[in-house]
């Protein structure tokens, strides 16, 4: 579930305290409801992810949580509201692939890539997987519209930089959002 102002401290703080220490943190991670914005499920079917913390980046007020997933074996970003933290005493994994990464190319082409001066408004039919993936690269704000489709689609409509990295990040999604 979102967090408070004071959780989302602690929740700071316990990733800190795991990056100090060089251990995993497990949590709990949730998503949204296409039936209801407000409503959040747990993803992987309730399963615990176990998680080697790096770094935390600040995009468009929110924080995430950038880390190795050990079940997964890559670096993903986490938005910190939609977890429960717990510390587990277990070291860190993947710093290889953290550090192949680069952490400046990686922010820029993961946060806050289809903002700008030059936005048009778009929709896109998307599968209700990527519906969480929609929320987090661009909000639930009123500038935003959300639209249930279909048992298994929706649509939203906002306005991005229409650019070759939104052409690339779309085909990325494997064909389950269509630009409209």
């Amino acid at each position: 579930p979102r967090q408070t102002q004071k959780t989302m401290l602690k929740s700071l703080e316990k990733i800190r305290a795991a990056i100090e220490e060089d251990k995993q943190i497990g949590f709990y991670y949730t998503k949204h409801s296409i039936k209801d914005l407000n409503k959040v499920v747990y993803q992987r079917k309730g399963e615990k992810y176990r998680v080697s913390p790096f770094s935390v980046v600040l995009s468009e007020g929110n924080h995430y949580l950038v880390g190795y997933d050990a079940k997964y074996k890559q670096i993903w970003p986490f938005r910190i509201d939609m977890v429960e933290i717990s510390p587990l005493n277990l070291p860190r994994e993947g710093e290889d692939k953290y550090k192949k990464k680069g952490i400046s190319d990686y922010a820029r082409q993961t946060f806050g890539m289809f903002i700008g001066p030059n936005a048009k408004r778009i929709t896109l039919l998307c599968d209700n997987s990527l519906l969480d993936t929609m929320l987090e690269r661009f909000g639930s704000s009123r500038s935003r519209e959300y639209k249930i489709v279909d048992e298994d689609h929706f649509t939203l409509t906002t306005a991005i930089v229409v650019s070759p990295v939104f052409y690339g990040w779309i085909c990325g999604l494997g064909g389950k959002a269509i630009i409209q």
